[in-house]
């Protein structure tokens, strides 16, 4: 008899033991549920508030350098070059600082106000930024001379000035993209 109960209590015990590995191990695999649902979730919100909003803003950036480009293209050609000057002149004056203010915004709010491990890309980012927009600032001098040129009606230097522009703003493209 004793060695029935013995038995008995060993298999109760066995099946206790079972139970309670089962238990841990549901408990472990909740666990890990929650934390990667929490993880999930700040990605998504990095995502959303962070991320995506520096997409969009790379990608007005570098709508707004093509467009700058593409009007670049046609001003040798342009009838009254003195139209395409008012909106170089608005385009140099509000679109750009702009659109770079934006990137800047983006770029803090992506990298710089968030995790701590992203703030040196995100201060690398900030200093290519304002190295493209540094760059850019010659921009405004050769339009000047690229007018003042079209007024003289000199085609062949004002070839070599949109040239130089255009190729300038390729360079500043390739440097948002």
């Amino acid at each position: 008899m004793e060695a029935r109960a013995r038995k008995s209590k060993s298999v109760v015990f066995r099946v206790m033991l079972s139970y309670a590995g089962v238990a841990l191990a549901f408990a472990l695999v909740a666990t890990w549920s929650v934390v990667a649902q929490r993880n999930a979730a700040r990605e998504a919100e990095a995502m959303r508030s962070g991320y995506l909003p520096l997409a969009l803003a790379l990608r007005d950036a570098v709508a707004s350098q093509d467009t700058f480009n593409s009007q670049l293209n046609h001003i040798t050609t342009a009838l009254n070059p003195a139209d395409k000057q008012v909106w170089f002149d608005t385009a140099l004056s509000l679109g750009r600082p702009g659109v770079f203010t934006t990137l800047r915004v983006t770029l803090r709010h992506a990298f710089i106000e968030g995790d701590v491990g992203l703030r040196q890309v995100g201060e690398e980012f900030l200093a290519e930024t304002d190295r493209i927009e540094k760059f850019l600032e010659v921009d405004r001098e050769q339009l000047s001379a690229l007018f003042v040129v079209l007024a003289a009606d000199d085609r062949e230097r004002a070839e070599q000035l949109r040239e130089e522009l255009v190729t300038r703003g390729l360079q500043a493209r390739r440097g948002l993209s």
